[in-house]
């Protein structure tokens, strides 16, 4: 799997339809949206060094109530995304552009629960329609 602008376009599409059959407005698709990117750019990195090259990724939508819940499911590579996150709460500036990324996830994410699974990865995030306060 590589990071190129076709990958991300595809994966923006795919959510901007599933936020527009969920009846979402802007700001709730911008953040469904957002949420995919971060955890699109985090698979990629993580997957970066694997060997064997390309990667297979599929991601799937599926509502809960008014929540929207993404599935990647990816090879799996390095540490735990969920780990990682609740390791950089308790920090301040952000270190480099990943821990950055986890933020930024973890911001536009109502959840987000990462299992490994012999060889998948399997990310699952819940975004919220409505934020709460």
């Amino acid at each position: 799997m590589s990071l190129d602008a076709g990958v991300r376009r595809v994966l923006e599409e795919f959510l901007r339809e599933f936020a527009a059959r969920m009846k979402w407005d802007e700001d709730a698709t911008r953040r469904l949206c957002a949420a995919g990117e971060e955890t699109l750019l985090n698979l990629v990195e993580r997957g970066e060094g694997a060997a064997g090259g390309a990667r297979r990724l599929r991601v799937a939508a599926r509502n809960d109530g008014n929540d929207a819940v993404i599935d990647f499911l990816a090879a799996p590579q390095g540490a735990n995304l969920e780990e990682e996150m609740g390791m950089i709460r308790e920090g301040g500036v952000p270190a480099d552009a990943r821990e950055m990324s986890l933020r930024l996830l973890s911001h536009y994410a109502a959840s987000v629960r990462h299992r490994q699974y012999r060889a998948n990865d399997l990310v699952t995030v819940r975004v919220e329609e409505r934020r709460a306060p």
